[in-house]
């Protein structure tokens, strides 16, 4: 079994490295059925959220099992099923608010 706590710290310092704004984990685990963590970030350009996303796809230890978005969308989505992660331009990280939805998911803080 992967040890999912260890795989998401491991996952949110990789984008603190690339100095992703922003950046937090919510613990879903019993709150849904779809994923055990959601990492939340920004980044302060459409080339920034790229890099991001660049890093996690080649640097991490394992391959997203779905990747969605674009630089001109402003929302990148990568989904490793246990854990999802949602890299956003700031405008948009604003306006969705993503972890409001999840208001009693533990936050993560590593």
């Amino acid at each position: 079994m992967k040890n999912n706590f260890k795989r998401v710290i491991s996952l949110a310092r990789l984008l603190e490295a690339k100095h992703a704004d922003g950046l937090l984990i919510l613990k879903l685990s019993g709150l849904t059925s779809y994923t055990d963590y959601l990492i939340i970030c920004s980044g302060s350009s459409s080339r920034q959220i790229e890099s991001l996303v660049d890093e996690v796809k080649n640097v991490f230890e394992e391959r997203p099992t779905y990747i969605s978005g674009s630089a001109e969308s402003g929302w990148w989505i990568l989904d490793f099923i246990d854990i999802v992660v949602h890299v956003f331009l700031p405008e948009l990280q604003y306006r969705y608010v993503l972890e409001s939805i999840w208001g009693d998911a533990p936050k993560i803080v590593f």
